[in-house]
């Protein structure tokens, strides 16, 4: 389903334009007595 209305821009409802929000996490866990590490990075600016 395509919404037909475009969304409103509110900077008192705490909407920001221009702004980026990288996110990272890290993770580890032991298996058969070893390390398995995964790392997840993204940046939402899109």
């Amino acid at each position: 389903m395509i919404d037909s209305i475009a969304p409103v821009f509110s900077p008192a409802s705490g909407d920001m334009k221009e702004i980026s929000s990288p996110i990272a996490i890290q993770m580890t866990k032991q298996v058969h007595g070893k390390e398995q590490r995964m790392v997840i990075a993204g940046d939402a600016d899109f």
